[in-house]
């Protein structure tokens, strides 16, 4: 947290309001400093974008992330870099429904990248899905809508102990600062920023962290699919963003004291209640932050509904 706190408060040059006489473009140094490169194209990157991108890499711990136009942007990019033709994905069969769609029709139909949908819970089926060419398990810390929990630290263990090491992708959305993922073992965190990051779901955004060479290789300017897509995030969102997320702590919080209140209530208006931690005993890994799911098993009020 220390770091998140100093990577929000200690801008880079390009933050600070420069003397009229510098107003001037200059060829402020961009990405590429060893090639003496500058923030030359918009659509490629921006300071604002950049610093925006360092208080995103302190949030997850990683050494670079990088802010696109939306989740989906975030996720496509990071498997279009990790991929080839002829290469072979593991997915949970428990995520988002654009992510779904893009893994099973897109990759296949589009790019010949073929995908293999596992319960990401059963680690015996995950590491029996893996191919000699898979580059990517992919899989949500907590699936979208289902809440279903993936363990991060067996999920890595099967990805990397492999004579052709593949990378585990974590979409990270609905466990900011609740769980850390490179901690257990990821090696790209993805998000959609419209949710609890953004906090009112009024911006579109995504975001890739990882490390500096990853976020390179979305860069490439030949083969990079953030250079030559065009995911750009529009700057004056970024800048927004920026206001946010020092109060995400605060939010996190509140979201999460609300839904035990929530949950108090309908047990003491006679719902049954299923509480599901973010635990995993047997790593010693037990997330503070608390998700609910629970289901109405009468009518009250003359409401009958199973609500996540």
């Amino acid at each position: 947290m220390a770091e998140s706190i100093r990577a929000l408060k200690s801008p880079q040059p390009s933050q600070c309001l420069m003397p009229r006489r510098c107003r001037t473009f200059s060829g402020q140094k961009g990405p590429e400093k060893q090639q003496g490169g500058c923030y030359l194209y918009g659509r490629s990157f921006s300071p604002t974008l950049t610093t925006l991108g360092r208080q995103l890499a302190a949030l997850e711990d990683t050494q670079a992330a990088y802010p696109v136009s939306s989740g989906m942007a975030a996720i496509s990019s990071s498997v279009l870099a990790l991929c080839n033709t002829g290469d072979h994905v593991v997915c949970s069969n428990c995520v988002y429904g654009g992510t779904f769609a893009f893994m099973k029709s897109y990759l296949p139909q589009k790019c010949g990248i073929n995908v293999t949908f596992v319960d990401i819970t059963d680690l015996e089926a995950v590491l029996a899905a893996f191919r000699d060419n898979t580059k990517v398990l992919y899989t949500e810390v907590l699936s979208n809508p289902t809440l279903v929990v993936a363990d991060l630290p067996a999920l890595a263990e099967v990805a990397h102990n492999r004579q052709n090491p593949a990378s585990l992708v974590v979409d990270n959305t609905f466990t900011p600062l609740a769980v850390t993922p490179v901690h257990w073992g990821a090696d790209v965190v993805v998000h959609s920023l419209t949710k609890f990051i953004s906090g009112a779901s009024d911006i579109i955004g995504g975001a890739v962290c990882g490390s500096k060479d990853f976020l390179d290789q979305l860069f490439n300017l030949h083969t990079g699919p953030i250079m030559l897509q065009g995911p750009t995030m529009d700057p004056r969102t970024a800048a927004e963003l920026q206001l946010r997320l020092p109060h995400l702590p605060l939010r996190v919080a509140e979201h999460s004291k609300r839904a035990a209140a929530m949950a108090d209530m309908l047990v003491n208006l006679g719902a049954k209640v299923c509480l599901a931690w973010d635990c995993f005993q047997q790593h010693n890994m037990c997330v503070v932050h608390c998700f609910i799911r629970y289901s109405l098993r009468q009518d009250i009020s003359g409401w009958n509904s199973q609500t996540t």
